[in-house]
């Protein structure tokens, strides 16, 4: 008797361990696709302007990872159906040389499959997904385009479109299936989870990073139209970019140039109010801030952009308030420096893998002209986008535009500058006057 109630116990305990674990498997094998399901998008068939898609690096090698590899096959093929005519891939580094941007490899491996070299852009010092979106937006509005066909992995889609449709994007979408983006139903479980959290943590209309989207503020309406009393000018306050720059009159207003060599933004700040809005300026251009990145240690760049980020909000502040048209304009990245012992310090910094100095003042002024655009766009200010002008695929300022010391801008730089701005001022100020006679 004793012996046949062992047996029934035993035989109980062994089929509720199988119940167990045929519920655990099953259950292993439907909790990714559960999990999974709320996050996926259906792909869509329209044309776009751009093909835009990121990428990471393998940590311990230049090689692009198993999800990059993915996605840059899947935009070389969009790019060969013709569904747009250029290819934006995103993504920074896993090492300090330029060559490991996962942006770079990916150009080079769609250049390989026959994707002409003058439809691709890059842009190589994002390394989250809305710094992606938001840094190779960046470049799609320089083009003149509005339309993205986004490449991303299946479970980051909705998170991609929502930043891209942010930006005031229309956004197509093209995602790499799960089972093909993770190695195992582990990875793709952990990263459906994390897609979840990041969703219902994140809000609408975020810069780059929380506390540059809190310093920004809200949406400020600009003056509707110019008012009557003021001189007809316009102010270029500035650096030595700005001194320099021979612009002397557009659409008919004559520019006063107020550009210093050497100024910091706290400078131009104060020179703002002392020496220009007394004269009450039609509008105030606003371009400079390179030498605080400069002249800051690499241990305290941070402390620099939030510096230059207080300083840009105390100046719009102080323009808005006193009824004068506020003109913003992104900050240009440096040129590799010429000359011997430059060209020695900077292969001494790749060999001990650390960033150059040009390389960590233009990143620095990359995240600034990102919040710089965030901020014109939520003030509702005409923004001059003149980093994009000058430089190329890998954000660096083209040999032709740089002087000798890689920092200021050669004739050519100006003229091309002037190209694009003249433009954009003479129908932004065409549209104020047409709006003060109505």
């Amino acid at each position: 008797m004793t012996v046949t109630w062992l047996r029934r116990g035993s035989a109980s305990r062994i089929g509720r361990l199988v119940l167990a674990v045929v519920v655990l498997g099953f259950g292993w094998m439907v909790a990714p696709h559960a999990v999974s399901h709320p996050l996926l998008r259906p792909d869509s068939s329209g044309d776009a302007d751009a093909i835009v898609t990121y990428g990471s690096t393998s940590p311990d090698a230049c090689a692009l990872d198993a999800g990059s590899q993915h996605r840059v096959a899947l935009a070389t093929r969009l790019f060969a159906e013709h569904r747009a005519p250029y290819v934006v891939f995103a993504g920074g580094r896993a090492r300090e040389e330029l060559t490991c941007a996962a942006a770079a490899i990916m150009a080079r491996t769609a250049q390989g499959v026959g994707v002409p070299i003058e439809r691709l852009r890059i842009e190589t010092t994002a390394v989250t997904t809305r710094e992606a979106a938001v840094r190779s937006a960046a470049i799609v509005r320089a083009l003149g385009l509005q339309r993205v066909l986004v490449v991303a992995d299946a479970l980051e889609m909705l998170q991609s479109e929502r930043y891209f449709r942010e930006l005031g994007y229309s956004v197509e979408r093209a995602s790499v299936p799960p089972e093909l983006a993770y190695n195992s139903r582990l990875a793709q479980l952990t990263e459906a989870i994390a897609q979840h959290v990041r969703w219902w943590v994140s809000q609408p209309s975020r810069t780059a990073d929380v506390r540059s989207a809190v310093a920004i503020g809200g949406n400020r309406q600009p003056p509707a139209c110019a008012d009557g009393h003021d001189d007809g000018s316009v102010a270029l306050l500035g650096t030595s970019y700005a001194a320099s720059w021979p612009l002397t009159s557009v659409a008919g207003l004559p520019v006063t140039n107020k550009g210093r060599a050497g100024a910091h933004t706290p400078e131009l700040a104060q020179r703002l109010a002392d020496d220009i809005l007394p004269h009450h300026p039609r509008a105030v251009i606003i371009w400079g801030f390179d030498n605080d990145l400069i002249d800051s240690p690499p241990e305290g760049i941070h402390q620099a952009i939030t510096d230059v980020e207080r300083h840009y909000l105390a100046m719009v502040d102080r323009t808005g308030e006193a009824g004068v048209d506020t003109i913003l304009a992104t900050e240009v990245t440096m040129g590799r420096v010429a000359g011997l012992y430059e060209g020695l310090a900077t292969r001494a910094d790749a060999l001990l893998g650390r960033p150059t100095y040009s390389d960590r003042i233009n990143e620095a002024v990359l995240e600034l002209n990102v919040w710089l655009r965030e901020l014109a766009r939520r003030r509702q200010l005409l923004l001059l986008d003149l980093q994009p002008v000058l430089s190329d695929r890998l954000q660096v300022r083209r040999p032709e535009f740089a002087t000798a010391d890689g920092s200021h801008i050669t004739p050519a730089g100006y003229r091309a500058l002037t190209a694009h701005a003249e433009p954009q001022l003479r129908a932004h100020f065409d549209r104020r006057r047409a709006c003060s006679q109505s």
